[in-house]
């Protein structure tokens, strides 16, 4: 672990949330409501005091995520980048290369992570939020030695009861991340980041730390939700 040092910090707020249901017909996925805060506003709450810079990356009706982060004052300076064709998160965080930082961190606009955890993950050079669970069927999934990524591994069905690093898409980045090629997925219709990101690591021998989450909610389905207000 390297000195806690100053970072930007990219939020990817471009998705449609099309599994939300109604939940999303007039607002944007990171603007469901967990109690009395968006969750992008809870987002924001959580970082730490070294963040510089925020930089929201928007697309799907970004004018309502706009109105509503410069409505809350927020005391960091945010850069607001659209994402003019939605093609994946590896694609999004791109749109960002000109403007960031050395080192930033990048993370999901609909997920909650703990001050903490985005705290230390801030004094790393390169790392990946991980968490400890039962992957899915198909579900990308971390094979580390020590604390360091050494492959990558898409579940399937002999591995749905096992254990494993699962990626959060947090990330700490630096900015030698652009010169990888975006790897294509979906039959090439996005660009995925975790795909990106470990190929860069282990094409480049770049030690990628595993760093594990005390904290990940992940929102994809409205029972989430109902699950996490709970927890406020």
């Amino acid at each position: 672990m390297t000195d806690l040092r100053n970072i930007d910090v990219v939020i990817l707020c471009g998705g449609k949330g099309t599994r939300m249901g109604d939940l999303v017909k007039d607002i944007p996925k990171p603007l469901i409501k967990i109690g009395d805060k968006t969750l992008l506003q809870r987002k924001l709450d959580a970082l730490p005091e070294n963040v510089d810079r925020v930089f929201i990356v928007v697309s799907h009706m970004k004018e309502k995520i706009i109105d509503h982060v410069n409505s809350l004052n927020f005391p960091k300076p945010i850069i607001f980048v659209e994402q003019k064709e939605t093609l994946g998160t590896a694609h999004a965080l791109w749109q960002v290369k000109d403007q960031i930082g050395e080192d930033f961190i990048s993370m999901m606009g609909d997920d909650l992570y703990s001050t903490s955890d985005i705290e230390f993950m801030s004094g790393l050079d390169w790392a990946t939020g991980t968490f400890l669970r039962s992957p899915k069927v198909g579900e990308l999934s971390l094979e580390k030695e020590g604390n360091f990524l050494t492959s990558t591994v898409i579940v399937d069905e002999k591995f749905d009861k096992k254990i494993v690093n699962y990626d959060t898409g947090m990330y700490k980045l630096k900015k030698d991340i652009f010169n990888q090629e975006m790897v294509s997925i979906k039959n090439g219709k996005e660009f995925g980041l975790p795909h990106t990101i470990f190929k860069f690591a282990l094409n480049t021998e770049t030690p990628l730390y595993l760093h594990n989450l005390k904290t990940w909610e992940i929102i994809n389905s409205p029972e989430d939700v109902e699950r996490v207000k709970s927890l406020f």
